[in-house]
């Protein structure tokens, strides 16, 4: 029997040198949530999950060996093998503790990497669309055109290589040089020409980064191709009211009519400018009022300094909590393996969080909702949301 307890006295360090080996893993994650990226906190917090997944198997397969050894045992020898199979179990809960501990810790990790990884994201989505813009600007084109800029293969899509062949060529305003092969290596560092245009600029974001954004926005399994639609769609300039002005009928203040006024908070798409109205000198836009479709002609300013839109308006804040779905139509068009898909991708949207417009709300005929495709901020989700009730319940707002 001593035999026996010795045998189980060693599976028992196994176990236990295994849960050192998770907890040793997990611990350090707190500190490094702080500073690493995103890309390297993943495979860290799968090798955590890994350590614990082992060290646990390892302490439930040792606790079935512990607890045999009281099968079968003569009553004299019981209550001394009792003993020593509750020292055992102890050791073994411990373990459990600590490994509950590094799971604990990984789970944080990895929601903190997640997190992050949005971050990144929505800032390199941000810089790749002020490129975009400012050629646009730069080029005097209106969406269409700029979109051919990037279909070169003219088939009605963009794929990766074109997305990141236009990052070469786009006008791109001032960028820092990079410094010379011969002084990079004075510093002990390489050149690097993956980074680099012809004419020596650096490119920023670089082609990993683009590829990134590329994935993100290709979220809807395309086999890698963005179709013109969404592809437009994702490329569209908002900006809010920031005071009351009016929406005219052309682009000079002088020679057109006023088509009506729009309020402090309503959100357009920019379409075309900004162009400057000489007769007065004001900028202009030409724009869709995303309440009514109303197009026509804005002032972004006054000439004595006033402001009369910002940048913004695709982002919502949620007032009231509702769900999030994967489908348009909340029956998931009747389908019981698509409704039980949608149930299982079905995500809480609570009060407070953000979420960006993909597709701006439409009513829904079944239901009569308003419905709109938007992506969390906190973690990237993307999915369809009732905006307004069918009684008239605001879900989001506009920030």
């Amino acid at each position: 029997m001593q035999g026996k307890i010795d045998g189980a006295i060693k599976s028992v360090e196994q176990a236990e040198e295994l849960t050192v080996k998770a907890e040793q893993l997990a611990t350090p994650f707190p500190i490094k949530a702080k500073t690493m990226p995103a890309a390297e906190m993943v495979p860290l917090a799968e090798e955590a999950d890994a350590a614990v997944k082992k060290a646990r198997e390892e302490v439930a397969e040792t606790r079935t060996v512990v607890v045999g050894l009281l099968d079968g045992v003569e009553q004299e020898l019981k209550t001394w093998l009792t003993t020593e199979v509750r020292k055992l179990e102890t050791r073994l809960q411990k373990c459990e503790q600590k490994l509950t501990k590094a799971a604990s810790w990984t789970t944080r990790f990895r929601e903190d990497a997640r997190r992050k990884e949005s971050e990144e994201l929505l800032a390199l989505e941000k810089e790749v669309l002020r490129l975009i813009k400012y050629h646009q600007g730069e080029a005097k084109s209106n969406n269409d055109e700029l979109f051919l800029a990037f279909d070169t293969n003219s088939d009605g899509s963009v794929d990766e290589a074109e997305f990141l062949q236009f990052f070469k060529v786009c006008k791109r305003g001032p960028a820092p040089k990079v410094p010379h092969e011969s002084e990079a290596q004075d510093k002990g560092g390489t050149k690097d020409d993956t980074r680099m245009d012809a004419d020596g600029v650096e490119l920023k974001p670089s082609p990993s980064e683009l590829s990134r954004v590329f994935k993100y926005w290709d979220d809807d399994e395309h086999e890698g191709r963005i179709p013109k639609d969404k592809f437009l769609n994702l490329i569209r300039k908002f900006m809010k009211v920031t005071k009351v002005t009016v929406i005219t009928n052309g682009p000079s203040i002088k020679y057109s009519q006023t088509i009506r006024r729009l309020e402090v908070g309503e959100v357009i798409e920019i379409l075309e400018g900004p162009v400057c109205d000489t007769d007065v000198d004001v900028m202009r836009v030409r724009a869709k009022v995303m309440r009514d479709d109303i197009e026509g002609w804005v002032s972004t300013g006054g000439n004595q300094g006033t402001t009369f839109l910002e940048e913004g308006g695709n982002l919502f804040r949620v007032v009231r909590e509702t769900i999030l779905t994967e489908s348009f139509e909340l029956d998931g068009n009747a389908s019981k393996e698509t409704t039980r898909k949608l149930k299982d991708t079905t995500r809480k949207l609570k009060e407070g969080e953000i979420v960006e417009v993909r597709e701006w709300a439409r009513k829904e005929s079944k239901s009569g909702l308003m419905r709109m495709k938007c992506k969390c901020k906190d973690d990237g989700v993307t999915g369809w949301v009732t905006t307004v009730g069918n009684q008239g319940t605001v879900f989001l707002e506009v920030i």
